[in-house]
């Protein structure tokens, strides 16, 4: 009898390390392990001006942006999906070019991807600054990288809602802008343009997908105005009575109000650049926490572009100094 005990007992055991183990590495019995929560950050316009590019060159001829991201990198890092407005296109050819028309290094992209950026947001106006050429080398170039794109695609054939999955949340992510500066959408290619109709279908069809979380990323508004307009703040209601859960804005280069209430962010300002213009050195990275028993929550992160040496006329540096 006593012998049975203790091989009852050595199975039991032998068992519950099994079982730790599974769990330890997020699986029980090949099913993954369940999250309460996901986490997914926004950061707003990343845009590389013609000093930026001057500040980046380093000694042997290269260049290197990984240390204006050093200071926000643990934040990214520290969610489960972080997102950026890729206000950009990444040169084809080493030429480069700053505003108005946006032709940036690849290592601008390595070092946001270094940093812990996973997705880029790409329906903005000035994505169709260098043409099909342009649009299709920055998709192809942040793919490479292993970032996830949405809001333009290269054809047309493209999945139109990109989902970001955490057992058991399966996000719909839905990414739109007002315009392309007047340049035309390249032929066979895509770029969201804010159309109730098309954003409507969208989020029907993420809902007929199972979507358990809805976010809409817009680029709207009037830029350098420090309070949201009349029309996006519809647009966002309208947003949340069709079914998005959390409404993100960009493009005003300077950062407006938080709706706590309803969820929404009218606009994260500057991620980095060089704009000169009063409050556009003061951005925002709102992370989100999405549940399935809760309602979702924001919590906002400041962050100020400045300068490292003595470089008044070029603001490179993202710097942290507020979280609330």
């Amino acid at each position: 009898m006593r012998y049975r005990v203790l091989i009852v007992l050595f199975l039991l055991t032998a068992l519950s390390v099994r079982l730790l183990g599974a769990l330890g590495e997020g699986q029980l019995d090949g099913e993954p392990r369940r999250a309460y929560d996901v986490t997914i950050s926004f950061s707003g316009d990343a845009m590389v001006h013609t000093p930026q590019i001057t500040t980046a060159r380093t000694s042997d001829g290269g260049l290197d942006f990984r240390r204006s991201f050093v200071d926000i990198a643990p934040y990214w890092k520290s969610v489960d999906f972080a997102v950026v407005n890729f206000e950009t296109t990444i040169s084809a050819d080493g030429a480069f070019t700053g505003y108005p028309m946006f032709k940036s290094p690849l290592q601008f992209a390595e070092a946001l991807s270094e940093a812990g950026i996973d997705v880029a947001a790409l329906a903005n106006n000035h994505i169709c600054d260098r043409g099909a050429t342009g649009l299709d080398n920055t998709v192809l170039q942040l793919n490479k990288l292993g970032l996830k794109t949405y809001g333009a695609a290269i054809n047309e054939q493209a999945d139109t809602v990109l989902y970001l999955e955490k057992y058991p949340f399966k996000v719909a992510m839905l990414n739109y802008t007002y315009g392309t500066n007047g340049m035309p959408v390249p032929k066979g290619r895509v770029v969201h343009l804010i159309d109730t109709a098309l954003i409507a279908q969208h989020i029907k069809e993420a809902q007929n997908n199972e979507a358990t979380h809805i976010v809409v990323f817009y680029h709207w508004g009037n830029e350098y105005q420090l309070k949201s307009n009349k029309w996006q703040q519809e647009l966002a209601l309208w947003s949340r009575q069709k079914g998005a859960d959390v409404v993100i804005g960009s493009h005003p280069h300077v950062v407006q109000e938080v709706d706590y209430h309803n969820f929404i962010v009218y606009s994260l300002g500057n991620l980095v650049s060089n704009q000169q213009y009063k409050h556009t050195d003061i951005g925002q990275t709102a992370v989100i926490t999405l549940t399935n028993q809760t309602k979702p929550s924001i919590e906002m992160i400041t962050h100020i572009n400045t300068v490292k040496e003595k470089r008044p006329n070029d603001r490179h540096i993202v710097k942290v100094f507020k979280k609330f």
